[in-house]
């Protein structure tokens, strides 16, 4: 509790004289070895302690600590021998092949237990590149597992090559392959019929001029877009006796509703199948790649200016386009259509002042405003927004515009959407209600 006593202090001070001379001690022992393994160095040829080893350990300054100088002059020795200049190249060219290999190394990822070779197109970040690639990846998939599929796929195809000579009359059939949705009915060399899966609809194209009926005049005029079917430039009669459609088509093949893609075929499918015409329009499709722009019709979120909104409408609005789109549709069919999520609502402080679908068949149509909130680009917003809805999903947008619609043919020039040079005739059986035209 007092002060430490005399005798304490001195063997203090004796046992940290005897730690400093242990501490001497063992420097010297140490550089004893540092010594003897720079000796072992020299008689193995790397380096000794006069050498570039010894020099470059002097030279970063370590020599004041003479223990770590032995294990500092054998790397430096070794990286004195690595880069001198004799075998610089082959170090340089090793680096070359171990940067090839890791580049390789980086093309293959393990997937499931094995490496799988990943292309650069997958890395580009190009979505229509890459999606190339996976359809070209499913397509031979297709055909080296199921050939039954890939056989139809292959005759479809070559049926979308037929008609992209006339792509802009044909796309409603077109699109009807891309998606998927298509089934060849009868075909010939000059002559298709498909069927939509879906929908039930049929669509006919012929390469040549119709069959003429005994007695009835070739209908060889040309006039403007509302007057002249789109026809090849030369055309030759045939008997009607010579259509082999009606015996081929199959027992199970009832057609109730057909869309003709030339207006001669029109006498032959009233008589032959008791069709009537319901409707002639013109198709319109627009043929760009990039979205329609939106700056002054709406945000991105599908509202505008003074209260201005576009959604989809639900149920309740069944009775309000029942009642103002029944010349075309039944309240079923708009029930049906709205079920699915595909009319689009055009909407004034949650009042709805117009309205555009998608048809069953992939058409774009029962485009109808409000007469007193028209000339205010109603139309042309919800026509936007129903195109660049179908952009995102990878299709064409097309309409079909019943002949004599001038205020909807001049929206459509104002956009920007171009016409076929014909027409389209769609017809049906007399108890069957057209349902999914405009």
């Amino acid at each position: 509790l007092g002060k430490p006593q005399q005798a304490d202090r001195h063997r203090s001070a004796k046992g940290a004289a005897l730690q400093r001379r242990k501490r001497r001690a063992g420097d010297r022992q140490g550089h004893s070895a540092s010594v003897r393994r720079a000796d072992q160095y020299a008689d193995a040829g790397l380096g000794s302690r006069g050498s570039e080893a010894d020099r470059a350990v002097r030279w970063a300054g370590v020599h004041r600590r003479p223990r770590s100088r032995g294990l500092l002059a054998s790397a430096a020795a070794l990286m004195v021998q690595v880069l001198l200049p004799a075998r610089l190249l082959q170090e340089v060219a090793a680096c070359a092949v171990l940067g090839a290999a890791l580049g390789v190394v980086r093309a293959f990822l393990p997937v499931r237990g094995r490496a799988v070779f990943v292309p650069d197109v997958l890395l580009s970040g190009n979505q229509k590149k890459i999606g190339e690639w996976r359809l070209e990846q499913s397509v031979q998939r297709t055909k080296e597992r199921r050939p039954d599929l890939y056989a139809r796929y292959a005759e479809l195809q070559d049926c979308k090559n037929w008609m992209m000579r006339q792509k802009l009359l044909h796309i409603d059939m077109i699109e009807l392959i891309n998606r998927g949705r298509a089934r060849i009915v009868y075909r010939d060399a000059d002559e298709l019929l498909l069927r939509d899966m879906i929908s039930g609809i049929y669509f006919h194209t012929r390469m040549a001029d119709a069959p003429q009926m005994d007695g009835e005049p070739s209908n060889m005029q040309t006039g403007d877009l509302e007057t002249n079917a789109n026809r090849p430039d030369v055309l030759q009669n045939r008997n009607a006796t010579d259509w082999k459609l009606p015996r081929e088509l199959g027992e199970d093949e009832r057609i109730e509703c057909i869309v003709l893609h030339q207006r001669d075929m029109v006498p032959l499918m009233e008589k032959y199948f008791h069709l009537e015409t319901d409707m002639e329009c013109l198709q319109a499709v627009y043929t760009r790649r990039e979205k329609l722009p939106v700056r002054g019709l709406y945000g991105p979120d599908g509202r505008g200016e003074n209260g201005f909104s576009i959604h989809v409408l639900t149920e309740e609005f069944i009775p309000f386009v029942t009642e103002h789109y029944s010349e075309i549709g039944t309240e079923e069919y708009v029930t049906d259509r709205i079920r699915h999520g595909a009319v689009y609502g055009a909407f004034y402080d949650e009042k709805i002042v117009g309205f555009i679908a998608n048809h069953e068949e992939g058409s774009i149509g029962m485009l109808y405003v409000l007469p007193e909130y028209r000339k205010r680009h109603v139309a042309m917003a919800l026509e936007t927004y129903c195109m660049n809805l179908a952009i995102e999903r990878s299709e064409i947008p097309y309409g079909q515009i019943v002949l004599g619609n001038k205020p909807s043919i001049s929206l459509q020039e104002k956009m920007g959407i171009c016409f076929a040079k014909g027409t389209i005739v769609w017809m049906g059986r007399a108890e069957y209600t057209k349902e999914v035209t405009n």
